[in-house]
């Protein structure tokens, strides 16, 4: 998987010089939802609740390959990823903590975008494949092992809806709903698994090309 990602870094700057684009800028994205805490370690049989997940995102996208119903897309975020959840350290006690455990992770989509376009609008689903390598870890000590023992890259899709509005002639704001679900585990135990899933929206800002189709 490492490979890949690094071949993909590679060729973002062989694109930017070679493709037309129809639009390019910032995104920034927040999980409305999100699972895969399935009581990985032993500690999970005194949960008072499940996890609360919740991820932030900030990267860049690029649109290219532009034609009149279909573009290809590109995108590289960095998602901060947080676990909240309380629970005992032993059955019957009352010493509940609170926990919050933080990942920071590089991921790079690939996905192709269906659109219809009309006049200043335009509205789209996709679908695609994303990478992520998990760099950095801020963890409770208490679960410690969970993400020592983690998969630092996974492989998983991503998928939704949304609209794009031009806002002036060379400058456009899209807004998405998305969802991206990881189909490898990022841990797995006697007890559960760790996969990363999450349903979310996200907001794209950057100039735009009224010529490209």
């Amino acid at each position: 998987m490492k490979k890949y990602i690094i071949l993909l870094l590679i060729m973002v700057p062989l694109l930017l010089q070679s493709q037309t684009f129809k639009s390019y800028g910032l995104q920034g994205g927040y999980s409305l939802a999100g699972k895969g805490w399935e009581h990985p370690d032993s500690t999970g049989s005194y949960y008072h609740n499940k996890a609360f997940i919740q991820s932030i995102n900030i990267g860049g996208y690029a649109e290219f390959l532009s034609k009149k119903y279909y573009s290809t897309m590109l995108d590289i975020v960095l998602k901060f990823r947080e676990y909240h959840f309380e629970y005992d350290l032993t059955p019957n006690s009352n010493d509940a903590r609170l926990i919050d455990n933080n990942m920071y992770i590089l991921s790079i989509a690939a996905y192709e975008k269906l659109k219809m376009d009309f006049d200043r609008w335009s509205v789209y689903v996709f679908g695609g494949i994303r990478a992520n390598y998990r760099f950095k870890n801020s963890i409770d000590y208490d679960i410690l092992d969970v993400f020592t023992n983690s998969n630092e890259f996974t492989a998983g899709i991503t998928t939704g809806i949304g609209f794009r509005k031009r806002i002036e002639k060379f400058l456009s704001i899209s807004v998405d709903l998305y969802y991206d679900g990881d189909f490898t585990k990022m841990y797995e135990s006697n007890y559960g698994y760790v996969r990363n899933n999450e349903f979310g929206i996200r907001i794209g800002f950057g100039p735009f090309n009224p010529a490209t189709k």
